[in-house]
């Protein structure tokens, strides 16, 4: 069994046995940072006993993501030539050709394994025992009760987990590249519109969408919760100025 890690031009490239290639690049550290930076103010200590359980599970979710493409892929008798972690999110590189059916199936391995791990973590978090209640050294007047216990890192870690896998599903289902929503609007759409139109329909989507999301980061910056989200300008302007063009490897977001 080999195992392998090398630092290349700032990345990380990491060699497990039975796995395709991963290339952790330094960006999509940047980007989980962003996503749990209201973990980070404050420095409070149970918000920071939950992130370093969120972090890099965040990143393993997303990692997660990209092998339910790559095992969908081989599964369908494509290669996994190697798995892209960057700042935009993720990217399977998957090699070779396959029916639309499979190709359905491929894209939508990625999402479904997001929506696993966010009924693992949710389900877990509803059987988390509830704290104790707390009862007060002094009775005061309106207090009869003990009050609520403050919850923990444990149950912390597993909602940000739960409904990050859920976001990490549903922000890859929008209609732009190269979002696994692209690919699945561009699989309905080609049968119409040709490959070529749909492709081109697609990415014009997608900048909009990165406009939208750009905005919308604003605005969460300016209320002190910073959330950034795909799609990406970049891949999108790709798209509209390869369209029609043989294109190899198969990404898959």
């Amino acid at each position: 069994m080999t195992r392998r890690l090398a630092i290349d031009g700032g990345g990380i490239d990491v060699a497990l046995p039975g796995l395709p290639p991963i290339r952790l690049e330094p960006g999509v550290l940047v980007t989980l940072f962003v996503l749990t930076l209201p973990l980070w103010r404050g420095m409070q200590g149970v918000k920071l006993e939950a992130l370093a359980w969120v972090y890099p599970g965040l990143l393993l979710s997303l990692l997660a993501h990209e092998l339910g493409h790559a095992w969908a892929g081989q599964r369908c008798g494509l290669t996994a030539r190697r798995i892209l972690l960057q700042a935009e999110g993720g990217l399977a590189e998957l090699e070779g050709a396959v029916s639309r059916r499979q190709d359905l199936w491929i894209t939508l391995a990625g999402p479904a394994a997001n929506l696993a791990l966010a009924a693992l973590f949710l389900a877990a978090l509803a059987l988390w025992p509830a704290p104790p209640p707390v009862q007060l050294p002094v009775q005061l007047p309106g207090f009869s009760r003990p009050l609520p216990g403050a919850a923990g890192a444990a149950p912390l870690a597993l909602a940000w987990l739960g409904w990050g896998n859920l976001l990490f599903a549903a922000a890859n289902l929008l209609p732009a590249f190269p979002l696994d929503g692209g690919r699945l609007a561009m699989l309905a759409l080609a049968p119409r519109l040709g490959m070529d139109r749909a492709a081109r329909w697609i990415a014009r989507s997608g900048l909009a969408l990165a406009g939208l999301m750009v905005l919308g980061f604003l605005v969460s910056l300016a209320g002190g919760v910073p959330l950034w989200l795909p799609p990406a300008f970049g891949p999108n302007r790709q798209v509209l100025r390869t369209a029609g063009q043989e294109k190899s490897p198969r990404l898959v977001g």
